[in-house]
């Protein structure tokens, strides 16, 4: 359907280098190992608008575009750099454990339980290559981190009274797609990006849904008991792998938390 049009003439049936064409070199790039897509992001700094494409190379040549918010007017808050109380209370996890659901995670053999605040993968190394410079009190971002040529791509969030730099705030839902420039990935019970339908059906829990088309299989969970969690699995049947992850878990957090 081309009934989407965005500024330039852009539409879903444009092909990659018509989105290139049109607004540049992205901000960020990532390819899929399987070559079926490319996703290009574009994010303006100082206003919070951000357009990703997933274009992909098979005819019909076509796109998904996501649009982010835009953020209307001048931001005239001030920048508090001091970092809440509540994300020294963090303890990372010890084992990577069975419970698909926990929100522990494990990258490039660094052991995280979401939410984790963000300066626990700056301390093992990675670095903001993408975002916004700040986060408003009671807001949320994305970004995209990177360490070693790999990157990857968070949601973070503020719950402190006032504005602050990502470096103070938490990690609520990694996203990470199976690529040539991507960490290793993996959750619990041994789920891996690359493993084949047949082993993440071995790896999941029953209750978990499942959705197939010609091309793919997508299997998702969600709890909103007390918690804001999902969590989804895609599978490229083209390919026979796990294509990628999201993972989201986002409880109720406050000063006082306990993590």
């Amino acid at each position: 359907s081309t009934a989407l049009e965005i500024s330039k003439g852009i539409v879903p049936l444009s092909s990659e280098a018509d989105v290139i064409e049109a607004f540049g070199t992205p901000n960020d790039r990532n390819d899929a190992s399987s070559g079926e897509y490319s996703r290009l992001s574009y994010q303006e700094a100082d206003t919070g608008f951000g357009v990703s494409f997933y274009c992909y190379k098979e005819e019909p040549q076509y796109n998904s575009i996501s649009i982010r918010r835009y953020a209307f007017g001048e931001n005239t808050a001030v920048t508090n750099a001091t970092r809440p109380a509540y994300l020294s209370r963090y303890t990372a996890p010890t084992a990577l454990g069975n419970d698909l659901y926990s929100g522990t995670i494990c990258v490039d053999g660094d052991l995280y339980r979401l939410p984790a605040p963000l300066d626990a993968f700056l301390n093992n190394g990675w670095t903001i290559s993408s975002g916004m410079e700040y986060v408003v009190a009671d807001g949320a971002e994305d970004i995209t981190i990177s360490r070693n040529g790999k990157k990857l791509e968070l949601a973070i969030g503020n719950i402190a009274a006032y504005q602050t730099t990502p470096a103070n705030c938490f990690v609520f839902r990694i996203e990470e797609y199976a690529s040539s420039n991507g960490p290793i990935v993996e959750l619990p019970g041994g789920l891996k990006l690359g493993m084949t339908q047949a082993d993440v059906e071995a790896n999941i829990p029953t209750d978990m849904e499942k959705s197939q088309s010609t091309y793919s299989a997508t299997y998702s969970a969600y709890d909103y008991e007390g918690r804001d969690f999902s969590l989804s699995l895609y599978v490229d049947l083209q390919e026979n792998a796990l294509a990628s992850i999201t993972v989201k878990n986002l409880p109720e957090i406050s000063d006082d938390s306990v993590w």
